[in-house]
């Protein structure tokens, strides 16, 4: 997201009807998002924030992580890598296929989270 355009809350009244609401975007604390093609709408409590895209993911979901939204990888790297050890970690200890892969899933849901903010933070201007 190289720019962005803050709108007052009133003018929702004149987006068109074909702005989609959609959830396939990161919120930053909006309450809602919108899409039309490349442009990417997220509704805050009194504004609008808008920018554009270089690829509409619902068409070319992998050019738009790659171009728009890099974080994913970097969550998925380090949810994978922190999902394999803590798994490997407590299923060596308890002995259990269970609980080893209770604990990938769990470690991997928060090494995504982790990775994909430290990645926004260090792309952040």
């Amino acid at each position: 997201m190289g720019w962005s355009v803050r709108l007052p809350k009133y003018t929702r009244e004149v987006f068109p009807h074909w702005f989609e609401e959609t959830w396939m975007g990161h919120l930053d604390g909006a309450k809602r998002q919108y899409r039309y093609d490349k442009l990417h709408i997220l509704e805050y409590d009194d504004h609008f924030l808008v920018h554009t895209d270089d690829f509409d993911p619902r068409r070319h979901p992998v050019q738009h992580v790659l171009h728009d939204a890099p974080e994913v990888i970097a969550g998925v790297i380090c949810g994978a890598a922190g999902g394999l050890y803590a798994g490997r970690k407590a299923y060596r200890a308890t002995g259990s296929g269970a609980a080893g892969i209770a604990t990938a899933l769990a470690s991997a849901g928060v090494c995504f989270v982790a990775g994909m903010h430290v990645a926004r933070r260090a792309g952040a201007d």
